[in-house]
């Protein structure tokens, strides 16, 4: 939130820390939902069954084959759906397994599926957000493995919220629960020339992927500065879009290009909140990022509506893919297509040249009821649960095609 004020394991495998076994240990520690919190340890390297995303044999790579990357909209927890989870796991803990349930139809189908995480989480579950500071309970982390992620962007205007404390928190514990963080370093410890600050690496049917993050702001108490940085954290600048302009980012996906990867995906927090349509800068920056052919797909969210999506050259952009979970709606003033998503799925296609070309992309609507314990919905069309708005479909539609569909974006339902 905030405002920017600017016009089946086998199925897939996240290259993960090569602390395995310590991290290993910190997703037992998060297998029950209300158990005990995770130790988890931040640091590089990879799993005992992963290639090195920077190894020779991974670069270059020619196979023919294809991947289906599914991506979804902005996840966040306020007082209201903390109360709910609490609720659900019986007053011991936090349970948001039945709140993101329903998108575990589309999230889990997909070879690779990424996550717009929109809070720092807590180890403790103490200082917990409030308004619109946030910082969530560990236990969302558990219950977004269980649904199918594989990782999430975290470079946002709520990243600071709980400190850099509760970054490396937040890092430790989607760690520990096997889940990918893209987005700022924890520390100036850190390699300074890290690309787009710390890279998710992924790798699923034959494909090494990575996922860089950026965003307007990474600190809330400093609305409409995106030049920005807290005295203890000045390495934000990698991910601030703003500071680092196209050519940054198009740098950054060279690097990670130069490391092995075969696919870049490039999560984007921009765009201005409840807008119905995208920023013409945003459109611009996207044309420039597309030009390199650095980049195969950007996946923008904070808007918290859903926008179009274009396909330039040989790259897709989706500019907002609005609220996956969230407390936002009518009760608050806020526009209904605040409590509109949707995951959307695209697949890459390799030749026997190495050409990696995108299919149409595919979308499925979402929609959140608040008033009957925050649940999460797949929109059909028709023949949906009676608990939807009956209006959520076709005003998702409405934002789709509202500028345009160049990208061919279809329904799935």
């Amino acid at each position: 939130m905030g405002t920017y004020h600017r016009g089946v394991p086998t199925r897939r495998t996240a290259l993960l820390p090569v602390f395995v076994a310590t991290a290993a240990l910190g997703l037992a520690a998060c297998s029950n939902d209300n158990g005990a919190p995770p130790a988890g340890t931040s640091g590089g390297g990879q799993s005992s069954q992963a290639t090195s995303a920077g190894s020779s044999e991974a670069a270059g790579n020619k196979t023919p084959g294809s991947i289906t990357i599914m991506a979804g909209g902005d996840i966040f927890t306020n007082e209201l759906p903390m109360a709910q989870a609490k609720k659900d796991a019986g007053g011991k803990g936090y349970d948001f397994n039945p709140m993101l349930a329903g998108l575990k139809p589309i999230v889990s189908k997909a070879d690779l599926a990424i996550c717009q995480l929109e809070t720092p989480l807590t180890k403790t579950n103490t200082n917990l957000g409030y308004q619109k500071r946030h910082n969530s309970p560990y236990q969302l982390a558990t219950a977004l493995k269980n649904v199918g992620f594989d990782g999430c962007s975290f470079a946002n205007n709520h990243t600071y919220d709980a400190g850099l404390a509760g970054m490396k928190q937040t890092r430790e514990i989607m760690k520990a629960n096997g889940l990918q963080l893209a987005g700022p370093l924890d520390s100036a410890d850190e390699p300074a020339n890290s690309p787009g600050g710390q890279v998710a690496w992924y790798e699923a049917k034959g494909f090494k992927v990575a996922q860089l993050s950026y965003t307007y702001s990474a600190d809330n108490l400093q609305l409409g500065n995106m030049t920005h940085t807290p005295a203890d954290a000045p390495f934000f600048k990698q991910n601030l879009f703003m500071v680092r302009g196209a050519q940054g980012v198009i740098d950054d996906a060279k690097k990670v290009r130069a490391e092995g990867a075969d696919l870049v995906i490039v999560s984007m927090h921009w765009g201005t909140e409840h807008k119905m349509t995208n920023d013409d800068d945003n459109a611009q920056m996207a044309a420039e990022i597309a030009r390199s052919g650095a980049v195969n797909w950007i996946v923008g969210n904070h808007p918290h509506v859903v926008h179009g999506c274009e396909r330039i050259d040989n790259m897709i952009v989706n500019y907002s893919l609005g609220n996956e979970l969230s407390d936002m709606g009518t009760q608050w003033g806020f526009p209904p297509q605040s409590q509109d998503g949707i995951a959307v799925e695209v697949t890459f296609t390799r030749d026997a040249n190495g050409k990696i070309t995108p299919s149409a992309e595919k979308y499925q609507p979402t929609w959140v009821d608040r008033t009957h314990g925050y649940r999460i919905y797949v929109v059909p069309k028709s023949g949906g649960s009676a608990a939807i708005d009956p209006t959520s479909y076709g005003r998702t539609e409405i934002q789709i095609h509202k500028a345009g569909n160049s990208c061919d974006l279809t329904a799935i339902s």
